[in-house]
């Protein structure tokens, strides 16, 4: 949602090449401005600008191809699925059925198109909205992990460690300051 235009564009058009080439000097000041906002007032903020101008500067320097009409449709099925059942038992055969496609075509367009894995995207649209039930809401950390998809709270404080560094309840007592 945070960088709905760099979607819509790479929902149409992909890299040419896995790699990003001629990392310019302007990518790695970027890249040096957000080690050292570390720790500073409006970090989030901040972050948010420097990671937007970073994804700029590193489309700019991609080869773009367009995609085929047929990849892009099931990207955009897939993708839109997911954002509508991502508190629900997602995995590959699940998705298959729901929406008619090949369960090994889903794991391609995850793993070679996205870049990341269906489990590790699911996951990260677990923690987004448990940061904000557990920033904005009074419910227990374990009805939080059980809202957003988690069957157990043991999988729901593994997977927020991974991806915030911090257990929920340290993030819910860092939000409440």
């Amino acid at each position: 949602d945070d960088f709905a235009g760099f979607t819509k564009l790479l929902l149409n058009f992909r890299p040419n090449h896995p790699v990003v080439k001629n990392c310019g000097d302007k990518i790695k000041s970027i890249i040096a401005d957000i080690n050292s906002i570390n720790g500073s007032e409006f970090y989030e903020q901040k972050l948010f600008a420097y990671v937007t101008l970073l994804l700029s500067e590193i489309i700019q320097s991609l080869e773009l191809v367009e995609r085929t009409q047929s990849e892009s449709n099931n990207l955009k099925r897939l993708l839109e699925y997911c954002g509508e059942n991502f508190t629900k038992d997602l995995n590959l055969q699940v998705l298959s059925k729901e929406l008619y496609m090949n369960k090994y075509h889903i794991s391609h367009l995850f793993n070679d198109v996205l870049g990341i894995s269906l489990r590790k995207y699911i996951n990260k649209m677990r923690v987004k909205m448990a940061e904000q039930l557990l920033a904005h809401n009074e419910m227990s950390i374990n009805e939080v992990a059980f809202a957003v998809g988690f069957t157990t709270q043991r999988t729901f404080n593994r997977v927020f460690i991974e991806h915030k560094g911090i257990t929920p309840g340290e993030f819910r007592q860092k939000k409440q300051r």
